[in-house]
């Protein structure tokens, strides 16, 4: 049975403190199975800013990003989450999900998301995204990133919902390509995203990640920038980062250093997170 609020009655929604300390709590399982299965990853985008600017999550961000080369990303599926009451989401092997990258999910939580078609059984969670070669040959390079950014176009049209709070025009324009794109699936073309993605296996110059939110303008780097990583502090411990991240954070976020404005400070995400009762002491 698929976990749902109207399934189980004895759900109570996570406060924004609760919510950031089971996220670092699956970081930290996720770590020690790395560790075990000899297997390195690093913080990325948000979570790497905030590694280095707050030591810590980013006080107004609300998730936590990883990333890893592809040869690593890929044997995550293989890996027997449920020892550490952990389960692995991705398209690849949940058939409702529409993630090109994957999600580290905790099994004893309820996390859903405000979209079309969520992932019903998806609980509190990291992301975690493959780096992959970037193709050398440019003619090769431009026409694969122009579909993968039409495909990622497309996703995100069938995935968000329409919302009074948008305006008229981005309400038809999503409902519009809902159906002229109502096949193939979200996780079919999640599947093609990240089979586009790694495609180029010979080892390159440049890495990047490719299923990400940014293009290979922003999101695409020297391969030994990511060679070699250090420990840094984050919240309560430390983590694994890229040694030349203030390249990679410039590169991503220009002057990274300096908060946004009070007014731009929230989080872009949109989603309810909840935990058993008998996980969480008692009925809220």
């Amino acid at each position: 049975m698929k976990a749902t609020l109207e399934n189980h009655e004895s759900w109570r929604q996570l406060t924004s403190s609760e919510l950031k300390k089971l996220q670092i709590e699956v970081l930290k399982k996720f770590a020690q199975v790395c560790e075990k299965e000899n297997l390195q990853f690093m913080l990325y985008y948000g979570s790497l800013l905030g590694a280095v600017r707050h030591k810590g999550m980013i006080p107004w961000d609300d998730d936590i990003d990883l990333c890893m080369m592809r040869e690593s990303y890929d044997r995550l599926v293989n890996i027997n989450w449920s020892t550490k009451n952990l389960k692995l989401i991705s398209s690849v092997n949940h058939p409702d999900a529409p993630y090109p990258f994957t999600k580290i999910s905790n099994t004893g939580t309820l996390f859903l998301e405000n979209q079309n078609y969520p992932v019903d059984d998806l609980g509190v969670n990291i992301d975690v995204f493959p780096l992959d070669y970037i193709p050398e040959n440019p003619i090769r390079r431009g026409a694969e990133e122009f579909i993968l950014k039409i495909l990622k176009i497309i996703l995100a049209a069938k995935v968000v919902k329409v919302s009074p709070e948008r305006s008229t025009l981005k309400n038809v324009i999503l409902k519009t390509a809902n159906l002229l794109f109502f096949l193939p699936s979200q996780r079919a073309i999640a599947n093609t995203i990240n089979s586009i993605a790694s495609q180029a296996r010979c080892p390159s110059a440049m890495i990047g990640c490719r299923v990400g939110p940014y293009g290979v303008k922003k999101d695409c780097f020297p391969e030994q920038h990511f060679r070699y990583v250090e420990s840094i502090p984050f919240e309560d411990g430390v983590m694994p980062v890229p040694v030349s991240h203030d390249f990679v954070l410039t590169k991503l976020y220009g002057d990274y250093m300096t908060p946004p404005p009070d007014q731009s400070r929230n989080s872009h995400h949109d989603f309810k997170a909840y935990i058993k009762c008998d996980n969480a002491g008692g009925r809220h």
